[in-house]
């Protein structure tokens, strides 16, 4: 059988005169498992009865062992040629490569190598190793000093030194900063070399040695940082501040972390290096640039007073003036009653009110503090030589990522990914982190399909915690309607509930001396997650799930820039006022279908809208993801109950605006960063069932904040404590009414489509007779059409070539591009909203399941029945109103007819929309929405072996030999079919054989 073959090279330049020859090139290579599918003109014409079938070679009919014998082979041979590997004749030798083939067993090249190399590498559990022996490695080793742990390179970057393998077997594997991907070893005088990809461990060794020349080169005088910067031998320290602990923190150092003295000579150098980028002062102030005291913006509360002056004009001014004058005129003093909606209109009004002085200012206002740092506002990343002065240093990071049903090949490997690329600068640069899973969608699993996301779990050194199915057989029930804060805070309590079993076990320790040896308190953690667990047999946990001072927050979709680590840390050590740093986010595209390019249109107009917002000198929004949370805030917020604290409110839809408000009111500061520019990325919604569950389900959640249940309204009052303490809160006055006028813009959009129909009978019949404080539709989609389609467009395109961002005329070509789909949308949007905020309004059961971050085929036969029986009741309501147009403008009895253009009109683009949304907007041929799963027991999505990687998914597919021979090397943990090959999981245990 033919194979088709690619070849990717990716060629790196001898870093030294040994390494210029050809073959010092190192090969960026993928190899696969996968059998390669047969063309059709093979299956065309062969069978598996056909004579000579079984003589095609496969990767099948290769043995499982052989397949990583030939790449290890393969590594070694590419190895010895760039001079990587030392020539060693010892059948104990300490240079070679190591593969792990299956749990616990690796192959190494050559077969004979150094026992304790094999059980370190072992004991670390990473996919490829080699040890490097150069004369670059040698000298630097040679230079270092007894008890050095860190070799400061110039880069700024920090290099691990470990005593010997001996002490990684004998200490605790998690005393490895694994990220960095190497180790200098200085008793065997060797630099480990290690990834979790096989196509990238030759760009990693080629990377090191580059930095190690570097080193030598440019710091001749003073190679490493021994002078200054050391830790204490299989000790670490506690924390010097004892934070504010609602529940259970830790106070003793992760096991993976490592205690770093900084003294002022490091700081110094630091400064130095850093000084070359960015400027730590003002030379006219003396002051530091990136302090503590950051200036308010206040150009948004110029804007939002003049919004308010508008409202006040045009309600109590001309609406008001002409009550009066029309009671004066007939003494009906009844028109007194329509004050009453005063209110109601002024807060309804705020939104469309600020965007136009908001817009205004975007095309005449000053730009200054859009490219500035303000008091929530970050344009600029922080200064880390400040930082570095002042005594930074990098806390441990704990990246939360709360995942449902999502696949682990297309969703979450790619994530996975790109945290790793981010952990491994930051642990280059002194810090450490870890990945922390909560994993809703576990419990739905089958056995094998718990043991393979156990096994990928345990492979990339990932902490996960996973809770009962809801209503299971213990009573089990996963509170909240969108079940991510539930899912959340279970997985928070339960870490929070092994460090209290972790401080207990420790306190003997901690009353005799402040130092804790690691191996105890590495064995110690285990033992407590293993008592957590088998005290609740509800939860499953495994690997480490220790929280660290600073949260890190995302989505399964996400993608994170390298350096965000290093920078959100130094930023929430400059600012510790600051609770929440929001990153400004782009969008990752799946299927750039129609649908999805013009949710990410919409989606970047709104995070430029938040930007300018902010740098205005509003406060920052908090989306729920990408954003860095401050632990100790977080926890002094929370709401315990009997053993159990919410952080996050299961109560509520929009948990993040909840908390944020929360905050707040705490005294906290939210701030929006956005000098990562669109880095940080988020899928978007896929299909507009997906699109119209989102805004439902703001517009639920926003009410819910405002509102109680109409039936409450007697012994609890209309509204919220939470709004009530947000309303007496000290957060300043301009922000209050941009957070009001966002809240009440929801209330505005849904009450389109209702008073449209409203005023589709009051025109049409009574046109003459009405108040002239009424307003009339028309009107109002006038003002809606100049203000958000003509002036918006217009101000935004400005507004963008002012910031430097794009040119004027492109940007407004792509603004009015999208604009006939944005009218489409928020056109039919209306009906939708209401019904969401009316059934919160009266206690009506709503359920919303997680959105679809993989795209699904399908046709429009599928789709079209999907979409009728998916808004049947948005149908029934709209038919029989259109019917009932087409009579009344056509057929109904003298005096009853309705052909006015200021009723029929606006009645009849909001039936257009409303009917002609779900089509217009659904791309048939390209995708589907996922269905929500059933309450009792979703569907999960069955992983395929290939879903066992350990690393991410193959990106090329390379051949080894010429003779077409395919070997996987992308999942060296991948589980094969073979009933040798399964594993059993003990929770709490690494997954064993």
């Amino acid at each position: 059988m033919p194979l088709d073959i690619f070849r990717k090279f990716t060629k790196h330049s001898a870093s030294s005169s040994a390494m210029q020859s050809e073959s010092s090139s190192t090969d960026n290579f993928t190899i696969s498992f996968r059998p390669e599918a047969p063309s059709p003109q093979e299956s065309e014409t062969s069978s598996p009865h056909e004579p000579g079938y079984q003589k095609r070679l496969t990767t099948t009919n290769i043995d499982h062992t052989s397949k990583y014998r030939v790449v290890a082979k393969y590594l070694h041979t590419k190895l010895t040629l760039n001079q990587w590997l030392s020539a060693s004749e010892k059948p104990t030798s300490l240079s070679g490569v190591l593969i792990r083939a299956d749990r616990n067993k690796y192959i190494s090249e050559p077969k004979q190598i150094s026992p304790v190399l094999h059980a370190a590498v072992q004991r670390m559990n990473v996919p490829v190793a080699f040890t490097m022996s150069t004369e670059t490695t040698r000298v630097i080793i040679e230079s270092l000093q007894p008890g050095q742990r860190e070799v400061l390179l110039p880069s700024r970057e920090q290099l691990q030194v470990i005593p010997s393998l001996a002490s990684i077997v004998r200490d605790t594997a998690n005393g490895v900063k694994k990220f960095q991907y190497a180790a200098l070893i200085h008793q065997e005088g060797v630099l480990l070399v290690w990834h979790d990809q096989f196509e990238s461990i030759l760009i990693q060794a080629a990377a090191v040695e580059e930095k190690l020349l570097a080193l030598i080169y440019r710091r001749p005088t003073s190679l490493l940082s021994n002078r200054t910067s050391f830790l204490t031998n299989r000790t670490s320290l506690l924390t010097s501040r004892t934070p504010i602990r609602t529940a259970a923190q830790s106070i003793v150092s992760l096991p993976m972390a490592t205690s770093l003295r900084i003294t002022d000579e490091l700081k110094s150098d630091v400064a130095k290096i850093t000084s070359n980028e960015i400027a730590t002062s003002d030379p006219e102030s003396g002051k530091l640039i990136d302090s503590l005291d950051r200036p308010l913006a206040l150009t948004s509360s110029i804007y939002v007073g003049l919004g308010m002056c508008l409202i006040i004009i045009l309600e109590l001014g001309f609406g008001v003036s002409s009550v009066i004058y029309e009671i004066l005129t007939d003494g009906n003093y009844i028109r007194a009653a329509l004050f009453v909606t005063l209110p109601i209109i002024m807060i309804v009004s705020l939104f469309f009110a600020m965007v136009i002085f908001g817009n205004l200012f975007q095309v005449v206002g000053p730009t200054k503090t859009l490219k500035t740092n303000t008091r929530y506002f970050s344009a600029r990343p922080p200064d880390l030589a400040s930082a570095y002065a002042q005594g930074f240093k990098p806390q441990h990071i704990t990246i939360q990522m709360p995942v449902y049903t999502e696949s682990l090949n297309d969703t979450i490997l790619p994530t996975i990914k790109s945290l790793k690329a981010a952990m491994s600068h930051y642990e280059s640069h002194g810090g450490s982190a870890t990945i922390f899973v909560n994993d809703d969608g576990f419990a739905y699993m089958t056995p094998e399909q718990q043991q393979i996301r156990a096994n990928f779990y345990y492979d990339n050194n990932i902490g996960w915690v996973a809770r009962p199915r809801n209503n299971s057989e213990c009573g089990y029930v996963r509170k909240g309607k969108f079940k991510k804060a539930s899912n959340m805070n279970f997985a928070l309590n339960i870490a929070n509930k092994v460090e209290d079993e972790l401080l207990e076990m420790l306190s003997p320790s901690l009353e005799k001396s402040e130092f804790i040896d690691l191996v105890e308190e590495e064995t110690c953690y285990q033992l407590a997650l293993l008592h957590v667990l088998e005290t609740d047999s509800r939860v499953k946990a495994g690997g480490n799930i220790r929280l660290g001072e600073h949260i890190l927050l995302v989505d399964s979709d996400t993608r994170v820039p390298v350096d965000c680590l290093l920078q959100g840390a130094a930023e929430m050590f400059l600012s510790p006022e600051v609770a929440i740093i929001q990153h400004s986010t782009g969008v990752m595209q799946v299927s750039r279908d129609y649908f999805e390019n013009g949710i990410t249109f919409f989606t970047n107009l709104v995070y430029t809208a938040i930007r300018i917002s902010v740098g205005s000198g509003e406060v920052a929004p908090f989306v729920g993801h990408n954003a860095f949370l401050r632990w100790q805030a977080v926890q002094a917020v929370g709401c315990p109950d009997d053993g159990y604290t919410a952080y996050w409110s299961e109560s509520h839809v929009s948990e993040d605006f909840d908390l944020a408000l929360r905050l707040q009111i705490a005294g906290n500061i939210i701030r929006l960063a956005s000098y990562h520019g669109d880095e940080f990325k988020e899928g978007v919604s896929l299909t507009i069932y997906d699109e119209l569950m989102r805004w439902q389900k703001y517009a639920y959640g926003c009410n819910e904040l405002v509102f109680n249940h109409i039936h409450t309204w007697l012994w609890k009052s209309p509204f919220t404590p939470l709004f009530r303490s947000f309303l007496g809160s000290s957060l300043q006055l301009s922000s209050k009414i941009t957070i009001l006028g966002y809240v009440t813009s929801y209330y505005a959009m849904a009450s389109g489509f209702p008073l449209t129909v409203l005023n589709y009978f009051l025109v049409g019949w009574f046109n003459g007779y009405l108040d002239k404080y009424y307003m009339e539709s028309w009107k109002i989609l006038l003002s809606i059409y100049v203000v958000f389609i003509l002036f918006g467009n217009l101000s935004l395109a400005i507004i963008r070539s002012r910031l430097g961002e794009r040119s004027f005329l492109s940007a407004l070509l792509e603004n009015f591009k999208w604009a006939p789909m944005m009218l489409v949308f928020f056109g039919g949007l209306s009906f939708h909203l209401s019904l969401a905020i009316l059934a919160h309004m009266f206690s009506i059961n709503m359920q919303w399941s997680a959105t679809a971050k993989e795209k699904s085929n399908s046709n429009f036969f599928r789709e079209v029945p999907k979409i009728f029986k998916t808004f049947k009741w948005m149908y029934a309501v709209m038919f029989p109103l259109i019917g009932g147009m087409i009579y009344l403008g056509c057929f109904a009895p003298k005096g009853w007819e309705i052909t006015l253009m200021t009723a029929v009109v606006p009645m009849a683009i909001a039936g257009i929309n409303l009917i002609f949304l779900h089509m217009t907007l659904t791309d048939p041929y390209t995708y589907g929405a996922r269905p929500p799963p059933p309450a009792a027991a979703p569907a999960v999505p069955a992983i395929t072996p290939v879903e066992a990687t350990a690393s991410v998914p193959p990106a090329t597919t390379t051949p080894l030999f010429a003779t077409g021979l395919f070997l996987s090397c992308s999942s060296p943990s991948a589980l094969s079919n073979r009933p040798s090959d399964r594993l059993i999981y003990l929770p709490g245990r690494p997954p064993t054989l």
